[in-house]
């Protein structure tokens, strides 16, 4: 058993985004069940498990809360884990919450503050989580892909005015104090970065929270900008003790974030932590039977991202190859092979995964870029084969949250060009 806790001493966390087929599965009686690992054995939050073991991860609240009845890895986890709640501002964004389809944007707001949605989600994050995000309405639905939403046809004051109006709800409701939560930050440019943090930052939560990557690649310039402003407007450390930066898992990240974190906390004199999180293990699994491999990271920055294979899906891995073990990359590898994935094994039949098979290859995953994710920042900040590129930026992190004048050293042109030569983007997202 491996205890993927352990020698992490302040790096910034990767939290899995467990997904409700896996959390639910994982808790299932196993008389039924597949035997060759038991489900109880795969959920990485409970100590002790024989596989492998991780303490902490992201859940998301919108789909977690509909199913509330059945029990699952986050309602009956185990003293020692650590859950952090995401509100659902993404299915928000993209339509999956239902109810809200008007005619006019107005309707469209009275609908919402009509609803019941912001009420069962605080109980929920207050019964179920120990740090979770407030509920954004995100400025990324007015990109044109999320045309086809009913908060589309918001305009961002809109956007934004409900946000405040859900802050507020929060602020005034929440009973349990030993759930904190974190004020989501959000913004397509510069312009939208300044109004939404001037309207939502002087709510009085415990972190905050950015959004991620999902209109556009994240601006590591912005980011920076948006901490170096709150870390003078005495906003980070004391009370706010976290940061959580959602949609993002590049190995590339995970240096930057702790990078970012060790700044503010030596800039702050305090405690400070960072997490990040994604749901790709799982996507990669469940929609692409994508496998990951182990790292091997070089002073080449190209190979700094997780291996990702199809898995063998066909007919001699279901009838020739049955004996073969598992692809390399977790302790799954060593006690699994091809044929206990339950592959149909007619010639001409369409191959596809079983529940068993889906959750087998997420916690194979997950462990995977976990273990990447420990490994970038042993490179990193230990000893390991750190590409310069990654050096330059880590140095120039540090730099800026030690310097008085920030502002002249992140808009240099040459704080520029080691940011994008780390691989890091610097353009906004498009707007409609």
């Amino acid at each position: 058993m491996e205890d993927l806790d352990g020698s992490q001493d302040n790096h910034a966390r990767y939290l899995p985004a467990v997904q409700v087929e896996f959390a639910k599965y994982v808790v299932k009686d196993p008389v039924g069940a597949a035997q060759v690992i038991p489900p109880c054995d795969l959920n990485f939050l409970r100590p002790g498990s024989p596989l492998w073991s991780y303490s902490r991860c992201l859940a998301c609240a919108y789909y977690l809360m509909r199913g509330s009845s059945e029990p699952n890895m986050i309602s009956h986890r185990q003293p020692g884990s650590w859950v952090l709640g995401d509100s659902g501002g993404f299915q928000i964004g993209t339509g999956a919450l239902k109810g809200f389809e008007a005619p006019s944007p107005e309707e469209v707001m009275r609908l919402w503050r009509g609803s019941d949605y912001r009420e069962k989600l605080l109980q929920w994050c207050e019964s179920n989580c120990d740090y979770a995000m407030t509920l954004d309405l995100p400025l990324w639905v007015k990109v044109p892909a999320y045309a086809h939403t009913p908060f589309h046809s918001l305009s961002v004051e809109q956007l934004t005015d409900l946000t405040v109006e859900n802050l507020r709800y929060f602020s005034d409701h929440r009973e349990n104090r030993h759930c904190n939560f974190l004020n989501v930050l959000q913004g397509l440019d510069a312009k939208q970065d300044d109004y939404w943090y001037g309207r939502v930052k002087d709510f009085d939560f415990e972190g905050w929270a950015i959004g991620g990557s999902v209109a556009g690649e994240l601006d590591l310039n912005r980011v920076l900008k948006r901490l170096l402003v709150m870390r003078d407007d005495k906003l980070l450390g004391r009370r706010r003790t976290w940061l959580h930066v959602l949609g993002m898992s590049q190995l590339t990240w995970a240096a930057a974030l702790t990078a970012i974190q060790r700044a503010i906390q030596g800039s702050v004199s305090g405690p400070f932590m960072v997490s990040f999180d994604t749901a790709t293990p799982t996507l990669s699994a469940r929609i692409y039977q994508r496998v990951y491999g182990p790292t091997a990271l070089t002073k080449d920055i190209k190979s700094w991202k997780i291996p990702t294979t199809r898995f063998p899906m066909h007919y001699g891995a279901a009838v020739l190859h049955v004996d073969k073990p598992f692809p390399a990359g977790s302790p799954l590898s060593s006690v699994l092979r091809l044929g206990d994935m339950g592959l149909a094994k007619g010639k001409y039949e369409v191959r596809r995964f079983n529940e068993f098979a889906h959750t087998v290859l997420t916690s194979h995953n997950t462990y995977a870029l976990l273990a990447g994710v420990r490994a970038a920042n042993r490179a990193a900040f230990e000893s390991g084969p750190l590409p310069q590129a990654l050096a330059d930026l880590i140095g120039t992190i540090g730099d800026l949250f030690a310097t008085e004048n920030w502002a002249g050293l992140l808009g240099d042109k040459k704080t520029g060009k080691i940011i994008k030569a780390a691989g890091f983007a610097t353009k906004e997202a498009a707007l409609q």
